[in-house]
């Protein structure tokens, strides 16, 4: 029989794993009574890991972005190993070269407010929450943190209003570690932001995402990017951005002849024109 520190290890690799289960599975998985698994998961959300509802758990919100940016960064991690492979010839007269690949990513930012309440609230209804956080967000930025993880090196392009929340984009970039990043601001719209509820019923998440200023780049701050672009291997975008703007610096990838990988999300039709240019 497994010790407790064992044990509950077994509980949150399987959770990790899978992503959620039920004390009743767990109990029979690893032949304890069902209060041993309920004490394991109280010591388990307690450590922030998991989130309990009536019957089981659930991986944190934290730790399973920490599973997405993991999974991103092998699949990125390979793309650059290939990427680096191919390029040895052009490397070894290349002085002062790190070897490592380099990546321009335009995306989205966006300021997260998580609140985790025991159940969504009805309409009219005011809950009061047991938990309140606010972090870095959005799929661009994501993007950038999990290349810059896989040991790329990253230009990450967003767009921020000039309120405290820009102050807080900055600060973040500069703590981060990320090689370098183009911060562009209006004063016209918010930087982007988005409101999470969990529910610790079951897990379940709602979100509402107010663009903001991710949706204002123009053609000329695309046009500013062209030393960037021009230096970089690969050219990663997002649909979180204006359209216009992700077809501009697709179609400015494509001329200088570099690799364009599209994440189509949030998808839109109007993405299809530039597909041809995407690997």
């Amino acid at each position: 029989m497994l010790n407790k520190t064992a044990r509950r290890e077994s509980v949150y690799r399987f959770i990790r794993e899978n992503g959620r289960s039920t004390v009743n599975f767990l109990a029979s998985y690893l032949s304890v009574t069902r209060e041993t698994i309920r004490s394991d998961l109280t010591s388990l959300e307690q450590e922030g890991l998991i989130i309990r509802f009536h019957g089981g758990a659930r991986l944190s919100p934290i730790t399973a972005k920490e599973n997405v940016i993991a999974a991103e960064n092998r699949n990125i991690s390979a793309l650059f190993r290939t990427l680096n492979r191919c390029q040895e010839g052009a490397m070894s007269v290349t002085k002062n070269h790190s070897g490592r690949g380099k990546v321009c990513i335009l995306g989205s930012f966006n300021v997260d407010i998580v609140a985790r309440v025991e159940r969504f609230p009805k309409s009219g209804e005011t809950l009061i929450a047991s938990e309140n956080t606010l972090g870095p967000g959005g799929k661009g930025y994501n993007q950038a943190m999990a290349a810059f993880y896989a040991d790329a090196k990253v230009h990450f392009v967003a767009k921020v209003g000039t309120d405290q929340f820009s102050q807080f984009a900055r600060n973040h970039f500069k703590s981060s570690g990320m090689d370098s990043y183009t911060l562009y601001q209006t004063a016209e719209y918010p930087t982007g932001s988005a409101v999470i509820y969990v529910s610790e019923q079951d897990g379940e998440n709602m979100i509402a995402i107010a663009p903001g200023a991710n949706q204002t780049i123009t053609p000329e701050e695309i046009n500013e990017l062209l030393p960037e672009l021009n230096s970089a291997t690969v050219l990663l975008v997002q649909l979180e951005n204006n359209i216009d703007a992700v077809g501009n610096i697709i179609d400015l990838a494509h001329t200088l002849n570099k690799m364009v990988i599209v994440n189509p999300a949030p998808y839109s039709p109007e993405i299809i024109p530039y597909l041809g240019f995407v690997e």
